[in-house]
């Protein structure tokens, strides 16, 4: 299992400067990037932290989005962590019957909606017709486990563990929401 100070010493950050630069490094490089230039500094996300790091800030990231707002400070996630890594992990559910794209297909492709993976990784707030191109793009399904609502809106949770799949995804339908936005698109989903 790796220590605490094994996280610490390995662990990346982002160093964002006032003209727009970024560079990644561990802390052992804060003192030669601190400069007056600098805007902020953010550890980088779990998925492009070192590899042997990644179980552990993925774990972390989701704590936060279970609403463990106790365990913000690093040291106090890696004491509970220890205890037991799974707690953090999402358990898998039971799929309904219809493919997201079986279900896209019955909705208005002009209303909104929110489609979010069941670890809660969210892939955008589109119109239907948006997400519906960019599985018939991607030749991409998911399975649906649960429709719901979210902020208002009317939500699908699917449930896929290919974080790849799930970004392009993503990418694709934030891509076709551009093309067809009212604002210097076609406005093709826009009532």
């Amino acid at each position: 299992m790796l220590s605490l100070e094994e996280i610490e010493q390995k662990t990346l950050w982002v160093y964002r400067y006032v003209n727009g630069e970024r560079r990644v490094a561990t802390s052992d490089k804060t003192t030669e990037y601190m400069t007056s230039e600098l805007k902020d500094i953010d550890r980088a996300i779990w998925k492009n932290q070192p590899t042997e790091l990644q179980e552990f800030y993925k774990s972390y990231e989701m704590a936060r989005k279970m609403g463990r707002n106790d365990l913000i400070e690093i040291e106090d996630f890696y004491k509970e962590w220890v205890k037991n890594p799974k707690q953090f992990t999402p358990e898998h559910r039971p799929i309904k019957s219809e493919t997201l794209h079986e279900i896209l297909e019955t909705l208005n492709p002009c209303s909104d909606l929110i489609i979010q993976n069941y670890d809660k990784y969210s892939l955008g707030n589109h119109a239907v017709g948006n997400f519906l191109e960019a599985l018939d793009i991607l030749s991409y399904d998911f399975d649906v486990v649960e429709i719901t609502e979210l902020y208002g809106y009317q939500a699908i949770i699917i449930q896929d563990d290919d974080m790849d799949k799930l970004e392009a995804f993503s990418g694709e339908a934030n891509h076709n929401a551009i093309i067809h936005s009212k604002y210097g698109g076609d406005g093709k989903y826009d009532q």
